[in-house]
């Protein structure tokens, strides 16, 4: 009888275990670089899928973070195991939007996860994507 409740122990405390582990969330560090000046504010956009990917308002999460000098970070916080993908701009000017020209062509800096630079038109979902197991930081680099 005491094995049988030592093996019923264990296997609540493997149960209870393995939900702890299947609960866990990481942090996703978001390091930008190259910006022309320090007006306005990095928008740091988190998608969990292509839907939308880079500029429409599908995203996961938002982060707006100040400028202090060449770099500046976003951070999202509590953030499940899975493929994400993130999209950031200079908002330079402080209107809350990606400033285009007459062509659609970013008139403020833009930049990916994977460091893709746009060539015609943006970045796909499958050349920004990565896979997030753990803490992680990324480091970007924005393109005017």
């Amino acid at each position: 009888m005491k094995t049988g409740a030592f093996f019923g122990w264990m296997l609540v405390a493997l149960g209870s275990s393995s939900h702890t582990r299947a609960g866990a969330t990481s942090t996703l560090t978001v390091n930008v670089s190259t910006f022309r000046s320090t007006r306005g504010a990095l928008v740091c956009r988190l998608f969990a899928g292509p839907e939308g990917f880079p500029a429409k308002a599908t995203y996961r999460a938002q982060a707006r973070v100040p400028i202090p000098g060449t770099t500046a970070t976003c951070a999202f916080p509590q953030l499940a195991s899975g493929t994400y993908a993130v999209a950031v701009f200079h908002d330079e000017n402080a209107n809350g939007k990606l400033d285009t020209n007459f062509l659609g062509i970013p008139s403020e800096g833009v930049g990916v996860s994977n460091n893709k630079r746009p060539l015609i038109g943006p970045p796909s979902w499958s050349d920004a994507k990565f896979r997030l197991h753990g803490n992680a930081t990324l480091q970007l680099r924005l393109h005017y």
